[in-house]
């Protein structure tokens, strides 16, 4: 399983925007941080209308990789104010990604998540995850991954499948995480749901740490 770091996202992790403005918005997919304008060629789109009482949807995108580009599927999109579009990589190997997208009056960031914004990862490895943000100080948080039960009869796997389908929820608000310190068995997923804020991140403290204090390379490889 990939390490977690909203801002470059892999298979077993997903992104998804609530949109609750009309607009046409174009967006575009690539490496966290080429990404960070949106050019009126690009050929991903999403064309957002009132839709006036019509039930809300998920719409799915899937984010490829060939030949060193990134593509999605579908380019383009009609959906209702209200919806909800999330985009997930289906191919292993391919280098993290983000979605970066905006209209004439609304923006949205995978690397910088805003309000109504989404993000998921699905722990493969069990241990316990401090988790902090690359851009809001304090906001932070804990994952506790317990191992998998033994599933050595059919009923046992029945119960474990079943975990494995109840997904845990964070939610962020005004900085914060309710609740800070979640529980969950290898192979769950957390969503973390931003309510309030723009310029949210969620990553492993581990990483953060390597970035704020790098180590110097070896004599000979300056």
């Amino acid at each position: 399983m990939n390490l977690l770091d909203s801002r470059f996202l892999y298979p077993g992790d997903t992104y998804a925007q609530h949109f609750a403005k009309s607009g046409g918005y174009r967006y575009a997919v690539g490496i966290q941080g080429s990404v960070a304008q949106v050019d009126h060629d690009d050929p991903f789109s999403i064309t957002v209308d009132a839709g006036e009482g019509a039930a809300q949807k998920t719409h799915y995108v899937s984010v490829t990789y060939t030949n060193g580009s990134f593509s999605a599927s579908p380019l383009c999109l009609d959906i209702n104010r209200g919806d909800v579009v999330l985009w997930a990589a289906t191919a292993a190997g391919a280098p993290g990604f983000a979605v970066y997208g905006q209209s004439e009056q609304d923006r949205f960031d995978s690397a910088e998540i805003g309000m109504n914004g989404m993000y998921s990862h699905a722990f493969g490895l069990a241990g316990e995850f401090e988790w902090g943000d690359a851009h809001v100080p304090g906001l932070h948080g804990t994952i506790i991954v317990e191992a998998h039960p033994r599933c050595r009869t059919h009923g046992e796997r029945q119960a474990y499948a079943q975990v494995l389908g109840k997904g845990t929820v964070v939610t962020i608000e005004d900085g914060q995480a309710y609740p800070d310190k979640v529980r969950i068995t290898v192979g769950q997923t957390v969503f973390f749901a931003v309510k309030s804020g723009r310029g949210v991140s969620i990553v492993d403290k581990t990483l953060l740490r390597a970035f704020l204090n790098p180590q110097p390379l070896p004599p000979g490889r300056q």
